[in-house]
């Protein structure tokens, strides 16, 4: 099911269609119909934990029914926010075109997921962010699907630390002829960008891990890994994405 979303433009809600949110729990947040044998593997599994004792009925609740509410919730304080956004917008700078492509649907259809099975707020706020720049005509990189990957498992600490490298960049773009390469991290110090040192190296070795930032450390001499870290390609691409 579904229908016209009414925001404060009258000629945008006739052509820009949206989910409705008292449908999601049906044809989002579930899928598609559950076929019987899937059924009774389900109701099979919910027999088997009822009995465990004492805890059995809210097990249930937790891994059956609640997640259901917590999902359709989420959908739908998620698309209120998208409504109260677009009607601040004037009608011509959304891309009626592209909101009625193929492409945007399908940009829609994975957001809608992913925020269906978002527990932190400021990361939904983020794909709320998303959304309303593409409808705004900012097409889709190629590698958007792996941003959106990216998005997903990266934690706020995360995005903050990779801000800072990103200042950086920006920073050297506007002062080319100058050496403004990054400071050799000192982890004796008592705290590094308002975390112990020890987390700050984990907040690096998990960005590293996702391509955004690399390990510049190796080869130089008497330099411990994670000394040295630069910004990657792949970062300063997610994060102008992020940014719009």
């Amino acid at each position: 099911m579904r229908s016209v979303a009414r925001t404060g433009s009258s000629a945008f809600a006739e052509w820009m269609v949206l989910p409705q949110p008292a449908a999601m729990s049906s044809e989002l947040v579930r899928g598609s119909p559950t076929p019987p044998s899937r059924e009774v593997a389900i109701s099979v599994v919910k027999s088997a934990i009822a009995a465990i004792p004492f805890v059995g009925q809210a097990l249930n609740e937790a891994l059956f029914d609640a997640r259901s509410r917590i999902k359709q919730n989420r959908l739908n304080a998620f698309f209120q926010s998208v409504a109260t956004s677009v009607a601040a917008l004037q009608e011509s700078a959304l891309d009626r075109d592209y909101i009625t492509s193929e492409e945007f649907s399908d940009l829609m259809e994975d957001l809608t997921h992913r925020v269906a099975n978002t527990r932190a707020h400021e990361k939904r706020e983020r794909f709320r962010r998303v959304l309303l720049t593409a409808m705004q005509g900012r097409r889709s990189p190629n590698f958007e699907p792996m941003y959106l990957t990216i998005l997903q498992e990266i934690t706020e600490e995360e995005l903050c630390v990779l801000a800072g490298f990103h200042h950086v960049y920006r920073e050297r773009l506007k002062r080319p002829n100058e050496d403004l390469g990054i400071a050799p991290i000192d982890y004796s110090a008592s705290e590094i960008g308002g975390h112990a040192p020890h987390i700050y190296r984990t907040l690096l070795q998990s960005l590293i891990r996702k391509g955004l930032l690399f390990d510049d450390s190796h080869g130089r001499l008497s330099t411990d890994p994670y000394v040295v870290v630069e910004y990657t390609d792949l970062g300063m691409a997610f994060y102008e994405w992020l940014e719009g």
